[in-house]
């Protein structure tokens, strides 16, 4: 009986000092140390600005400035030249206004490509590397990455060109050429 009381006694001990450290942890949330998050805490006024800028972009502002455009693989069953080739081979390539590059420093665009383990589905993100603003996901369902390219590069198409239709261009100003 006697052990069994220590044993409660011990276990009573363990749950108040558990507790008084947890509240000494919630007690400074309440006095303001907590109130932003601590990224935002520590960030300079240029980085503030910097950050309200890319706030203000939308993908299409984005796209509309991109020249360049890069395939990068997250897995070893797609390659990113399979890709590439499927959208040179799209007709509608050529309206987007991209070019495709092999080095991710100089794109302005980067398409990624990721297989989840032990599924047949390839997902993309299509993202500017500068501002990571994500424009476009989308997943196929596929057997390989070959047969997933193609459909792959035509939705990326599809939603990119949605995208740049989209941008609203601003009225020219009367009585300027």
């Amino acid at each position: 009986m006697r052990r069994h009381r220590l044993a409660h006694m011990r276990l009573l001990l363990v749950i108040c000092l558990v507790g008084s450290t947890s509240f000494g942890a919630f007690a400074q949330v309440g006095n303001g140390l907590a109130s932003q998050p601590v990224a935002v805490q520590h960030r300079s006024e240029d980085e503030r600005a910097a950050a309200a800028a890319v706030a203000s972009l939308r993908p299409g502002d984005v796209l509309q400035r991109s020249r360049t455009i890069c395939v990068e693989t997250k897995t070893d069953f797609f390659t990113p030249e399979t890709l590439e080739k499927s959208l040179l081979g799209e007709k509608d390539f050529a309206g987007l206004g991209l070019v495709i590059v092999k080095d991710p420093r100089v794109a302005d665009l980067i398409i990624q490509i990721d297989r989840p383990l032990f599924t047949h589905q390839r997902t993309y993100t299509v993202f500017d590397p500068k501002t990571t603003i994500v424009l476009l996901t989308g997943n196929v369902r596929a057997f390989d990455g070959t047969l997933a390219s193609g459909p792959i590069a035509r939705q990326i198409i599809a939603g990119l060109l949605k995208q740049k239709s989209e941008v609203v261009r601003p009225a020219p100003v009367a009585g300027r050429s």
